[in-house]
């Protein structure tokens, strides 16, 4: 193969795999109303089982879509700015993170205790259950 053609070889795969990491990079995220649900639990039923065997609740609830219902706790922003929703564990040292999906412009602050469905991917256990992309579901 001639130089030439393996400079052009070259730049056409570069061209190509730039236009396909643009496109991954650029995709947008599939919305949480779409998604199906793979597990619905009460936020005291979930908590129980990551403080059971926080092990096996891990690799049950690791990246699903959980729609947990529970008693309302507190409406608060984190350091990125975004809202976030903490359901009480009803029992346990820790509660349940929905941060809220970056559409959701507002959030009510319900009253402490209302109880309250929020549907979210499961990121696992630090002190509290985290799930991220989360929606308020509206019975």
């Amino acid at each position: 193969m001639s130089r030439k053609a393996l400079i052009i070889v070259t730049l056409v795969l570069v061209v190509v795999g730039a236009g396909i990491s643009f496109y991954y990079y650029n995709k947008p995220t599939q919305s949480l109303h779409s998604l199906g649900v793979d597990y619905k639990l009460t936020a005291k039923n979930i908590f129980q089982e990551f403080e059971d065997n926080e092990e096996l609740a891990t690799q049950k609830y690791l990246n699903k879509v959980c729609e947990i219902t529970g008693l309302f706790d507190t409406l608060l922003s984190n350091e990125q700015g975004a809202k976030v929703v903490l359901l009480n564990s009803e029992g346990g040292m820790g509660a349940l993170s929905f941060e809220l999906d970056s559409t959701i412009q507002s959030a009510s602050n319900y009253p402490k205790g209302q109880i309250i469905t929020l549907k979210g991917i499961c990121s696992g256990k630090l002190i509290d259950i985290i799930f991220n992309r989360s929606i308020i579901v509206y019975n």
